[in-house]
């Protein structure tokens, strides 16, 4: 998927005001899984639209909560997963620990 550049698309998709919530949500947890371990520009890009105060942050809570994000029900592993994979860039690790 790196290879073909998914990443990209995805993040037209992101950018996309017409793109439903849920479909932002599945694009932008796409591209941190594809590259979110190290540092990238696609997960740059995310990261200066504040993916994690807008994204991560809320979409745990509400996993914790058992409530709905963005038109769905996340699930723990899921979630974390995000987490999980932005710890292992240490820019992307400072970034998740600044968030207030």
């Amino acid at each position: 998927l790196r290879e073909l550049q998914v990443a990209n698309v995805l993040l037209q998709l992101v950018e996309n005001c017409a793109i439903s919530e849920q479909g932002k949500s599945v694009a932008e947890s796409v591209i941190i899984f594809l590259h979110g371990e190290e540092k990238s520009s696609q997960v740059d890009i995310l990261m200066d639209r504040s993916v994690v105060t807008n994204y991560c942050i809320p979409i745990m809570a509400h996993t914790l909560k058992g409530s709905e994000f963005r038109g769905m029900f996340p699930h723990l592993l899921y979630s974390a997963k995000l987490f999980q994979v932005l710890s292992r860039c240490r820019q992307y690790a400072e970034r998740l620990v600044q968030d207030p």
